[in-house]
């Protein structure tokens, strides 16, 4: 049943036929195909321009790049011109490329997460089933049953499979090394005569989970638990330290030889060269995180609604200085509540010295993986699935222990466990939901980046349809109804985001665009005012505030805030160009020159600002000079009536009255209702006593 969910989970998950390349171009076979070709890097050509950027880490100037055939690229790392993985290689290792070789073919990311998750999933229940018939052979069952359905659908694992890609592989494949050496530190403490042999498999497992994901290489210390429980016991433990130390040790001298090979550092993976943000600038590790980590991971007031899908994100208070993001983390103990029965393991734990031999390293490593995840700049509900099934397998041991409590209560026990476990399947698949709403969004996002709009906001439908609270997927298709123009519809999709999240300025900017579009100008103002509290340094809202200010009559408090904007902005050509305007109400003619001249000079093609200064060059009385501005006006904008008869204008001051009248006669033939060309175009024929055309 288990394996029918999860298959439902990734049916449809596959990115749309215009978007899928096929799996060879998956990172992990672009790898493979890299070691096939004797190279450590992806076999992809890293784009051009990034070998000419100043800093190709930076991504105001990489993001232009970060694309190969409509696909993001940003989440590699980036080193002398080649383009590395730095997720973790294991999954390359052992499944990718062995199935490359065998078949002939490349494994798909999602069927990859779906094999690592059926991988650690099967391997925790073989634990359980050893478990059960070791330590708890006279519990029901019924209660295993439910043990293994807590194991399949409470874990995170359904969430790992609704959005699988690259992060998912690696973490995936973590879960199912970390499992898989969990079941050697078992063998080593319940089967003597073999310990040895089963405890160098689960080091080797371990290393192979540090290969995938380098953050969980503190729980390794888990191996030598057998080694200290041996030691307690007065036998000699020099074979079981060299079972659990050697085959991890090795694992890790080849992933340092990994590193500097690629990166000319044994210890760099290459996360400090990805392309996504500037990593060298940030504290990726700090104890200053710590608490506020656990917060979100175990204490972030949850928010709940009748409506689908039930669960919204908490309300947080303020990260701490140099934190990164949070991306969808969840509150274990209230949304997967199942893990409160971990506690009922204290009973056992005391009376029960095979089973207290096994809890110590999966309990180790639990509390290890959530150290090192704490101490993280970022909370991510990926993260959380690191340590979520072994959290879950304690829980499990303890619905066991529970079930050897005396009868009176056990059918309450029961019916309490059962409660907690259909709470934590139900939210693990609503979770999924939402997570494959965040692929819907992404296939958008690149769709809008292959200037496919149609097709994207087919995809942005589908993820509202998954996730109705999405606010970027509402954004995203609020933002492609614009360019569409149908901007009623934009609106309503704008005003739903406001609702899911006030505090997004970006939403208020583009809101208040969509009414000006529609009119409505005051209630534009409202939302530019509101872009501008939540985000003071938004020069775009700031200016097109100033503008509205302007059409109000408010010239002083418009200045006041265009010239903020083009503090903020130096080189933003329209904030210059309405200063231009503001300073021209106030009178203030040299400083309206100015910056006009600014505008075109940062933006060449804007006939405004050229327009503009002609009329300052007229009012100035350099009228040479405003010709030029017109007759560039015109090279841009050659039917503007109103150019042709403000360059006729400047013609006429100069003397130049034939040029003027065809200027003027131009002007009217654009606008026949232009009355001010008809007054210019008469004075010019009485300054030369030409007959007037009929």
């Amino acid at each position: 049943m288990v394996m029918g969910v999860w298959l439902w989970i990734i049916h449809g998950m596959s990115a749309p036929d215009q978007l899928d390349r096929g799996p060879k171009t998956a990172y992990y076979n672009l790898l493979v195909q890299g070691f096939q070709a004797g190279q450590l890097n992806l076999k992809m050509e890293a784009p051009a321009g990034l070998t000419q950027l100043a800093d190709p880490y930076d991504p105001a100037q990489n993001a232009r790049y970060c694309w190969v055939g409509g696909m993001p690229i940003h989440d590699t790392s980036y080193y002398h011109g080649k383009l590395y993985i730095y997720f973790g290689v294991t999954p390359a290792i052992t499944l990718f490329w062995p199935y490359a070789a065998l078949t002939g073919h490349y494994l798909s990311e999602v069927m990859a997460v779906l094999v690592f998750c059926t991988a650690g999933f099967l391997v925790s229940v073989g634990l359980l089933y050893a478990l059960w018939r070791r330590c708890f052979a006279g519990v029901n069952f019924g209660v295993v049953l439910a043990g293994v359905m807590a194991l399949g659908l409470a874990s995170g694992l359904p969430m790992l499979l609704s959005r699988a890609g690259v992060y998912e592989v690696a973490i995936s494949c973590g879960v199912a090394c970390v499992m898989i050496s969990l079941a050697g530190v078992w063998g080593a403490l319940i089967m003597p005569r073999h310990q040895g042999w089963w405890l160098a498999g689960g080091s080797l497992a371990y290393g192979l989970a540090v290969g995938a994901r380098p953050d969980l290489l503190f729980g390794a210390a888990m191996l030598l638990i057998p080694a200290l429980l041996a030691r307690r016991k007065g036998q000699r433990v020099g074979t079981l330290l060299l079972a659990a130390v050697a085959p991890i040790t090795l694992v890790g001298l080849g992933l340092l030889l990994y590193n500097q090979l690629r990166f000319g550092d044994p210890r760099e993976f290459g996360h400090h060269y990805q392309l996504v943000q500037e990593h060298k600038t940030l504290q990726d590790f700090s104890l200053h995180y710590l608490g506020f980590n656990w917060l979100v991971y175990f204490f972030e007031p949850v928010r709940w609604s009748l409506g689908y899908p039930f669960v919204r994100e908490g309300i947080l208070p303020a990260a701490p200085k140099g934190y990164g993001a949070i991306e969808m983390a969840f509150n274990i103990l209230a949304d997967v509540p199942v893990v409160w029965l971990g506690l009922a393991i204290l009973p056992a734990w005391r009376n029960q010295p095979a089973l207290r031999s096994f809890l110590a390293p999966a309990g180790f490593f639990c509390g290890a993986s959530l150290l090192t995840l704490s101490c993280f700049l970022s909370a991510n509900d990926r993260y959380e699935v690191e340590f979520l099934p072994g959290l879950v397998l304690l829980a499990v041991v303890g619905g066991l222990s529970l079930e050897q409590s005396p009868g009176r209560y056990r059918w309450l026990l029961r019916g309490g466990g059962a409660l907690l476990l259909a709470w934590s399947a139900a939210f693990n698949l609503v979770h999924a939901a939402q997570r494959r709403a965040l692929a819907y969004n992404d296939w958008g996002a690149a769709f809008d980046n292959q200037g496919h709009i149609d097709e994207a906001m087919g995809q942005y439908r589908q993820a509202i349809r998954w996730d109705p609270d999405n606010f970027d997927a509402h954004f995203n298709l609020g933002t492609d109804l614009a360019q569409r123009s149908r901007t009623d519809e934009a609106i309503a999709q704008y005003q739903e985001v406001v609702r899911l999240k006030p505090d997004y300025s970006l939403v208020h900017y583009n809101l208040g665009n969509a009414l000006l579009q529609k009119g409505q100008s005051a209630e534009a103002a409202r939302q530019f005012q509101e872009a501008v509290r939540l985000k003071p340094d938004d020069n775009q809202a700031l200016n097109n505030l100033g503008v509205y200010l302007l059409r109000t009559g408010k010239t002083a408090q418009a200045a006041d805030l265009l010239q903020k904007a083009v503090r903020i902005r130096p080189d933003y050509a329209d904030a210059h160009l309405n200063l231009g305007i503001a300073f021209t109400k106030e009178n203030r003619i040299a400083d309206a020159v100015s910056e006009y001249q600014e505008a075109a000079h940062l933006e060449p093609d804007l006939p405004e600002a050229h327009h503009s200064l002609g009329n300052m060059y007229l009012i100035e009385g350099q009228p040479a000079a405003a010709i030029d501005q017109f007759q560039m006006v015109l090279r841009l904008t050659p039917n503007d009536a109103e150019a042709h008869d403000n360059l006729g204008v400047a013609l006429a001051k100069t003397g130049r009255m034939d040029e003027a009248i065809s200027e003027f006669q131009e002007a009217i033939r654009l606008n026949p209702d232009d009355v001010g060309a008809k007054k210019n175009l008469g004075q010019a024929l009485k300054s030369t006593n030409a007959p007037a055309a009929r």
